[in-house]
């Protein structure tokens, strides 16, 4: 797990100056539909609520 914090701290050196910021929850979307990371890809970026986000390999389903 990578946390909030320093996934702030490497990508714009600093905290949100709000607590409530979706900024990284939106970076975090697009990098997951950029990247097609989902069940069919074999990879899931999970968000783990309040803490961080995780990079999860999963068993793609048979049949689509």
């Amino acid at each position: 797990m990578v946390t909030r914090e320093r996934l702030y701290a490497v990508l714009w050196g600093d905290l949100p100056s709000s607590p409530k910021s979706r900024k990284l929850d939106v970076c975090v979307s697009n990098v997951r539909r950029k990247l097609g990371l989902g069940p069919d890809s074999g990879f899931l970026l999970r968000s783990i609520y309040r803490r961080g986000y995780e990079l999860n390999e999963v068993t793609p389903q048979a049949g689509g």
